[in-house]
């Protein structure tokens, strides 16, 4: 498994955003721009960047990333990311 910021590179390059948002099941997020450590907090930090086009990202059962591209930050318009 990729480290965290191998991840967010690799999102990053095939997904053409400059802002990936990773979320942990405790409600935690931790907010990716340009490749760098950001912000992180509660969801309210998430949200505070999830207004434009970015990423987000949650580990799966099986530790595997789960990732979808919003344009322009509404839910409904979300498309699934390799990751």
């Amino acid at each position: 498994m990729p480290t965290e910021e191998e991840h967010v590179k690799k999102v990053m390059d095939e997904s053409k955003v400059d802002t990936v948002i990773l979320g942990a099941t405790d409600g935690s997020v931790k907010v990716y721009k340009d490749g760098e450590l950001v912000r992180q907090g509660g969801i309210e930090v998430g949200a505070a960047y999830s207004g434009g086009e970015h990423v987000f990202c949650m580990l799966d059962e099986e530790d595997e990333w789960e990732c979808d591209k919003f344009e322009d930050g509404i839910a409904g318009e979300a498309e699934p990311v390799d990751g």
